[in-house]
């Protein structure tokens, strides 16, 4: 599974948003979208790695819920 959509820009400042991952000891695996610029970000995701037989996909599906959850915007009425 490969994902190719782009980041929006940032809702609040405009700045340019990144996929950003990193393990810590409290959380382990994370992944998540941040404003270069203001620092916004999505709630994290973690992927299962402990599942061999699918941890590629799962780290691609987490980065998938990253990205539709920075893109996604609130309509104005």
């Amino acid at each position: 599974m490969e994902n190719n959509t782009e980041l929006k820009s940032c809702p609040f400042c405009g700045g340019q948003a990144k996929l950003k991952a990193t393990t810590k000891k409290s959380t382990g695996f994370t992944i998540w979208c941040e404003c270069g610029k203001c620092h916004a970000e999505t709630e994290g995701y973690c992927p299962d790695i402990n599942k061999e037989d699918s941890s590629i996909d799962n780290i691609e599906q987490c980065k998938k819920y990253a990205i539709e959850k920075w893109n996604k915007r609130i309509e104005s009425k």
